[in-house]
């Protein structure tokens, strides 16, 4: 087997002599053992655009040809953060990586992204990501993988849905688990064609939307127009052991039906929503 140090050692490769099916071994994305390398097979008639962290198009390679990291299996169906190369280091903008590594976990049909453990600092980003319906988002724990989102505005959110989606379209919204995020304002899934009525047939539903064991929080002091978590128009959320602090509004579920925020020790009930407004306008 071939073995290449770093991400950029392994698109330096020369491709001439390799066979369809060659494996290739990257020790590290930046550095041996940083978590970004793993086993990459030769492709010739691959013509994806790279993606930054499974489809890698070689330098050499100027049309068909790229090099594809084996993932998946039983034991972890997850595209893994340090394989896009976002660094966990307090100060790299890890916009584009990020937003990279979600797209490409959708292109893929995974739909499951993990957040690689940083505990000892954050990954910082400052654009906006991009969700979209079916996409899980699951971190090593709320004091183990942290985003900070470095975006002046208030209004701006981390994370954000904002689309349509139909009554029969089954899509079910982004979820979140076992992360922190640092924001001014933090995750907004949002159905602007939604809209409930007394006939069910009606409704237009973005379902199952879910924030579990995630620590939310905002060192704004409760500033006006800060959100924690917005989630409008949509059906059956579930908002649960979550740490939510320091936001204007702390959660928003206006327009939205049948939605929940609970903890696992007693049941049903408004649980760790600190020293801010709480907005649940919602059908009983």
């Amino acid at each position: 087997m071939i073995v290449a140090a770093t991400m950029s050692d392994l698109r330096a490769q020369s491709v001439t002599a390799l066979q369809n099916a060659d494996r290739i071994e990257v020790l590290g994305y930046y550095a041996a053992n940083d978590g970004g390398g793993g086993e990459f097979v030769w492709n010739s008639t691959d013509g994806r655009s790279d993606d930054g962290g499974v489809i890698i198009k070689p330098t050499a390679v100027s049309g068909n040809g790229r090099l594809n990291r084996l993932v998946g299996g039983a034991s972890d169906s997850h595209l893994h953060s340090d394989w896009y190369g976002i660094k966990a280091d307090n100060s790299t903008d890890n916009s584009t990586q990020l937003q990279a590594f979600i797209n490409a976990a959708i292109s893929f049909g995974i739909n499951a992204v993990y957040i690689d453990p940083c505990p000892s600092s954050s990954i910082n980003f400052s654009t906006q990501i991009t969700l979209a319906p079916n996409i899980v988002i699951r971190g090593a724990g709320k004091n183990v993988s942290v985003l900070k989102f470095t975006n002046p505005s208030n209004t701006v959110f981390a994370f954000s849905y904002f689309a349509p989606v139909g009554m029969s379209s089954g899509l079910k919204a982004p979820q979140f688990f076992d992360l922190a995020l640092n924001c001014l304002s933090g995750i907004q899934i949002n159905n602007p064609n939604g809209g409930f009525t007394d006939d069910s047939t009606s409704q237009q539903a973005l379902a199952s939307a879910f924030i579990q064991r995630c620590s939310i929080y905002s060192t704004s002091s409760n500033t006006a127009g800060t959100i924690g978590i917005q989630m409008s128009k949509v059906s059956e959320g579930v908002i649960q052991d979550c740490d939510i602090t320091g936001f204007g509004i702390h959660i928003d579920l206006e327009g939205s039906e049948n939605c929940r925020i609970r903890d696992n020790r007693d049941g049903w009930r408004c649980f760790r929503v600190c020293s801010g407004a709480v907005s649940q306008h919602l059908r009983q």
